[in-house]
């Protein structure tokens, strides 16, 4: 990842950014003082986390379950973008899922809403939900 990505370009983007580097460092402190209380993430519902989580808890509860089930995850970075109050990443992640020794890599594209500082919303699109809760049952 370039210290370009990382550059941000509007004040939506500086939010999801500090977010993303928040996660990266363990710091749910921090996490959290970028999130509304009243935050939002939608995962699909096929994926083994799916459904909607609410709040600061909502927000911890499908972190735990997302590293929970992938194993040495990674992500890399393609691009961030935003318009108004939306900002879009989009993300490669990297990883072992359920008890395979495969590494799975799978496109991901994240829509964020940020108001006023805060982030109220986050919907996560993966490119292969049902791949992904084939591997997890596994």
């Amino acid at each position: 990842m370039t210290q370009d990505f990382w550059t941000p370009r509007s004040p939506a983007e500086e939010v999801v950014l500090s977010v993303y580097d928040a996660v990266r460092r363990g710091d749910e402190a921090a996490v959290h003082a970028l999130l509304d209380p009243g935050v939002e993430i939608h995962e699909a519902p096929s994926m083994p986390y799916g459904g909607v989580f609410r709040g600061h808890q909502g927000w911890t509860e499908v972190v735990a379950a997302l590293f929970a089930t992938w194993q040495d995850y990674e992500v890399s970075f393609d691009l961030i973008t935003s318009s108004g109050e939306h900002v879009v990443a989009l993300l490669r992640l990297r990883g072992r899922i359920g008890t395979s020794a495969d590494p799975v890599e799978m496109p991901l594209a994240e829509v964020w809403r940020v108001r006023d500082g805060r982030v109220t919303e986050l919907r996560p699109y993966y490119w292969d939900t049902a791949e992904l809760a084939r591997l997890a049952a596994s």
